[in-house]
């Protein structure tokens, strides 16, 4: 009789720690797919990185070069702009207005020294 129980309880016990094995199997066989799965999507996920950093390396470039050439150009129109207030400043100096002489639109020095000739009644 004892013997009988003995081999129940084995059996029964058997029967638990396989059934636990199973389990314990499936559950290791399922991590290790998500674990796969995931190595997988990691891989994906690392190679959009490397695409990612080599395209914003490749967009800062840019931008360095832009701003560059901003830089460059900025400092054109700033001597552009100076160029013109100094022909501008050098022309208002030599730019006379006189008061009862009459401004002509193609005036040169001669037509000037005839108006003033003129206006001041001298004699050439």
């Amino acid at each position: 009789m004892l013997d009988v129980q003995q081999k129940a309880f084995q059996a029964c016990l058997q029967s638990f720690v396989e059934a636990n094995n199973k389990r314990v199997d499936e559950m290791v066989r399922e991590h290790a797919r998500e674990v796969a799965d995931l190595r997988m999507s990691l891989q994906y996920t690392q190679r959009d990185i490397d695409e990612m950093k080599m395209t914003i390396h490749s967009q800062s470039d840019r931008q360095s070069n832009t701003t560059r050439d901003v830089e460059q150009v900025t400092c054109a129109q700033r001597e552009i702009e100076d160029g013109i207030d100094y022909v501008e400043n050098h022309t208002n100096r030599n730019n006379l207005r006189i008061d009862g002489v009459a401004e002509v639109a193609a005036e040169n020095w001669e037509v000037v020294r005839k108006s003033f000739t003129t206006a001041l009644k001298l004699t050439a």
